[in-house]
């Protein structure tokens, strides 16, 4: 009886370590990218996507900042957002990029975990960039291994993210 005790807890205590050592990445920055595109698109709210996001992407988050509040017709325009797919990187687990389409346009947005955490992960003319129909070289920072289509599945995961990606490079919807 003991013996079975004692096993029970060993293997609750595997399971356990299995799931916090990495099974819940993709989660947690799915996640992250959805509270920042939200921030950032939807909601306007520029302080939470600072949080979001690492110090390189900030002064492009302060230029929209500045660009929106000139505005005052923009929290009027509600943009139609869809996250496709976020995929981390093969080669190197710290870096992720999440496909999405805004108003029908494909876009990537790159993630890199800091300290454990994942953060929007961009420099300032990338996300400057965001606002328009065209985000080229986006997916080629900080993840290049990852974004490339030769390392995407043709089939299952990551098939959307590669048709959002070649529907970018040749300005299709």
């Amino acid at each position: 009886m003991r013996k079975d005790i004692i096993r029970n807890v060993l293997a609750g205590g595997c399971l356990l370590l299995a799931l916090l050592s990495g099974g819940c990445s993709l989660p947690k920055a799915e996640r992250t990218a959805r509270q920042f595109l939200k921030a950032y698109y939807v909601d306007l709210d520029f302080d939470r996507a600072l949080e979001l996001s690492t110090e390189d992407s900030h002064q492009g988050i302060y230029y929209k900042k500045n660009m929106t509040s000139l505005s005052p017709y923009a929290k009027d325009e509600v943009p139609e957002l869809n996250v496709l797919e976020v995929i981390i990187d093969p080669d190197d687990g710290n870096y992720a990029y999440c496909a999405y389409e805004l108003n029908g346009y494909p876009r990537m947005l790159p993630l890199q975990k800091h300290d454990g955490k994942w953060l929007v992960d961009t420099d300032s003319d990338a996300i400057e960039g965001m606002g328009s129909s065209s985000m080229t070289g986006v997916s080629e920072i900080g993840f290049a291994s990852a974004a490339s289509s030769e390392t995407l599945p043709t089939t299952g995961p990551g098939q959307r993210a590669r048709e959002a990606r070649e529907r970018e490079a040749t300005g299709r919807k």
